[in-house]
């Protein structure tokens, strides 16, 4: 038997690198032992195991814990043992903590490279979302949700809230799109808003903020005509699916912006930790045009963002622009798949198929 062990790190990358790249493989090889470790990484939300193992898609999920508990140890969980043959693929997150499974593993090292990976010696080969293809397309079209281009005045206009995957997102931008939604509703009751945000997230946005922006949660099918959303891997998704944008980075809120390693210690440190954070993305943000995925791969702006110390009324406002401008909205429908590129979950089958005949 065959087992393929994936690391991951954050919500954004399991569902939008790890799922679609497991569900191409168990298409071709429904046979194999899938095992996926959630490793340590400031990024993560909490709830990857759980989502993990909601999704079937694998025979062991391993927590953080339970990585840190057997990392350096010659022992397996006492329900397990690996594979006579096995891979470990890097998906995100510190690479140390795959190229240590790995040399647990006794085993080869692949990974995904979306540009993050400092030391490429450690693998066998890295795939590249540029050349390969991207990941996030193929997660892209397995969602059922698209683009509708009504105008302005239409009972049919629809638009996305999408506060993030993460409670420190949420607890900020709840509140925040909720009021920037207010304003946007008194203006034009006819706009249909629905919240983005995932199932298993729902039930602690209810309790939390029972005043929040009164509008559904998005369900299978829907159709937008623009999404306003925190930068992200939710981003470049909708992007693969050709619907427009208004991309936010609310620099009022450094707690959004998460850092690595030591840094990233430091920053969450409470009243140093906040000013050190805001240096930092002082720092950060100098020389870079873009923030988005989707106009970082372009070289171009093809969607509006918003960065800096923004208010309601603010966002509001750009979102109304955007709305009004039709054309514009075309446009990015046209122009944002382009960008995304092609996928690539089969590319890196196909190259394992070639490996292993």
């Amino acid at each position: 038997m065959r087992e393929i062990i994936f690391t991951v790190n954050g919500p954004g990358e399991l569902s939008g690198l790890i799922f679609p790249l497991v569900k191409a493989f168990r298409r071709q090889y429904p046979d194999f032992r899938y095992t996926l470790y959630v490793v340590p990484c400031q990024f993560r939300a909490g709830n990857e195991a759980e989502l993990a193992r909601e999704s079937g898609l694998f025979q062991n999920v391993f927590s953080v814990a339970e990585y840190r508990k057997y990392i350096f140890r010659k022992t397996w969980p006492s329900s397990y043992q690996p594979a006579p043959q096995t891979i470990v693929f890097y998906g995100g997150g510190d690479s140390w903590h795959a190229r240590a499974l790995a040399k647990k593993y006794a085993c080869d090292l692949y990974g995904y490279d979306e540009g993050k990976v400092a030391r490429q010696g450690w693998f066998k080969k890295l795939f590249s979302r540029d050349r390969d293809g991207n990941l996030m397309v193929d997660a892209a079209l397995a969602r059922d949700i698209g683009y509708q281009a009504v105008p302005i005045g239409s009972e049919k206009l629809t638009v996305g809230l999408y506060p993030g995957s993460r409670p420190r997102h949420l607890r900020v931008l709840v509140p925040f799109l909720s009021a920037a939604a207010e304003i946007l509703s008194a203006k034009y009751p006819n706009i249909n808003f629905r919240w983005g945000i995932r199932p298993e997230l729902r039930r602690a946005v209810e309790h939390d903020f029972p005043q929040r922006f009164s509008a559904p949660y998005e369900q299978p099918g829907e159709k937008y005509d623009l999404l306003i959303a925190l930068t992200g891997t939710n981003t470049a998704i909708s992007a693969a699916l050709g619907i427009p944008l208004l991309i936010l980075l609310p620099l009022n809120y450094p707690e959004l912006v998460p850092f690595d390693g030591l840094l990233g210690l430091l920053s969450d440190l409470p009243w140093a930790g906040r000013l050190l954070k805001r240096l930092l993305i002082a720092a950060g943000m100098r020389g870079r045009p873009y923030i988005a995925i989707p106009n970082i791969k372009a070289g171009r702006r093809i969607a509006p963002e918003l960065v800096g110390v923004l208010t309601p009324p603010q966002v509001a406002a750009a979102a109304e622009e955007t709305l009004l401008n039709i054309e514009a909205r075309r446009v990015m429908h046209e122009d944002l798949p382009l960008a995304i590129g092609k996928p690539g979950a089969q590319n890196i089958v196909n190259y394992f198929a070639e490996l292993w005949r």
